[in-house]
């Protein structure tokens, strides 16, 4: 749990920066379109279009480049949540058979059909009463036992909801590198 945290915090610090850069690249193309514009209202300046055209598609370049590692980084943070995905699967698993076998010993003992009757066929008041805390205890692990099993399942639907946000994630950033390559075609061209 304590490295998963620490994954979720290294991954949310590299989502920041990869963030953080993909604004400051951005920021940058804005400022080096405006010096293009500004550029081919002078037509004098030929060089100063072909020095800034090559620095916007260098910028492009650098986006594109941000955004694959924002998808690298999501694919990993992806495959971790997959990983505890499994896990929970094959803890339910566990849990659930463990709960049929408490099923089947308890109907093997007739505790569910005639529990006051294995009660009161006690020799003595003694094993009685130990068969009373048995009977108590029995009932509370089977509960207990259901309630981890529903705990489990809940983790499980969350692990598959937080990934299923990170594919939809991955899905737009996929859009934007797609869309800026066409851009960095047509500024190549």
């Amino acid at each position: 749990l304590l490295a998963g945290v620490q994954g979720v915090w290294a991954q949310t610090g590299d989502k920041a920066a990869l963030q953080k850069e993909r604004d400051r690249i951005t920021q940058q193309l804005k400022t080096t379109e405006n010096l293009l514009s500004q550029a081919k209202r002078d037509r004098n300046n030929a060089a100063q279009q072909v020095s800034l055209l090559n620095k916007k598609i260098e910028l492009r370049e650098r986006l594109v480049k941000s955004h694959e590692a924002t998808i690298r980084s999501l694919e990993r943070s992806m495959r971790g949540t997959d990983s505890e995905i499994r896990t929970l699967e094959g803890h339910i698993a566990a849990l659930k058979e463990e709960y049929a076998q408490m099923i089947i010993a308890a109907y093997r003992l007739s505790l569910s059909r005639n529990s006051l009757a294995f009660l009161f066929a006690a020799d003595d008041v003694q094993q009685a009463a130990l068969r009373f805390r048995m009977l108590q205890s029995y009932s509370r692990l089977r509960k207990e036992q259901a309630a981890s099993i529903e705990a489990a399942g809940v983790e499980l639907t969350t692990n598959l909801e937080v990934l299923a946000g990170k594919k939809r994630e991955s899905e737009r950033v996929l859009a934007e590198i797609a869309s800026e390559r066409e851009r960095l075609l047509a500024d190549q061209t």
